[in-house]
């Protein structure tokens, strides 16, 4: 039962960073709704229902957990919004140590975003 409330707990806020990224440069949205998903998938159904049934991140969570693509629309919007916010902060943020650290979250949350496939692939052989 703690395990189930822990991951509860997690999905939530992981759900509430990604909501967050959405309007802030150096937090990526997918990733954090994708983990919320796989902690409510483990949790709770109920939970897991409502984000795979929600209208904004609904259709990423289900493609994800069935086919394990990320559509070009959701990868496309997620880099532009992301590089942008990332691109502003760095130019408006004084430290240069700061700076970097936002460029290196922004190649880390690129990097996530872009592994996954936009469409299924075939294994044939």
């Amino acid at each position: 039962m703690a395990k189930k409330g822990l991951f509860i707990f997690l999905g939530i806020l992981s759900l509430v960073i990604g909501i967050i990224g959405a309007f802030l440069p150096v937090l990526p949205t997918t990733p954090f709704i994708l983990l919320a998903a796989f902690l409510f998938a483990r949790s709770s159904e109920t939970l897991y229902n409502k984000l795979a049934n929600n209208k904004y991140f609904g259709e990423t969570v289900v493609n994800f957990r069935e086919n394990k693509i990320i559509s070009k629309k959701t990868k496309a919007i997620s880099l532009i919004s992301m590089w942008i916010f990332i691109i502003f902060s760095i130019y408006i943020i004084p430290l240069i140590i700061i700076k970097l650290l936002v460029f290196v979250l922004g190649l880390i949350g690129t990097f996530f975003i872009t592994r996954f496939p936009s469409t299924k692939i075939n294994n044939k052989s």
